[in-house]
């Protein structure tokens, strides 16, 4: 069980990691080049997904934007995550 919250907790740094280093990331982006500032969307990056039953439509849609904070992000997070 001890093992199992160990890995939500991981996941959970790497968001906040992620999420940090992205801001962070945008804060800097008047000052570094724009070829640092390239992401990668992953998902639906077009229109979202519609699922029409006549009685029920469902849309599902969801975009990941990795940049280099995020993935900075993650690492510090986690680095410091080991040292705790």
């Amino acid at each position: 069980m001890r093992q199992k919250g160990k890995v939500w907790l991981v996941i959970l740094i790497s968001l906040v990691g992620a999420m940090i280093g992205s801001a962070l990331w945008t804060l800097l982006s008047g000052v570094l080049p724009s070829v640092l500032m390239q992401a990668v969307s992953i998902g639906t990056t077009g229109a979202p997904f519609t699922l029409d039953l006549r009685f029920v439509e469902l849309t599902f849609g969801a975009v990941l934007n990795i940049n280099i904070g995020g993935i900075l992000g993650i690492a510090v997070a986690l680095l410091i995550s080991l040292k705790l």
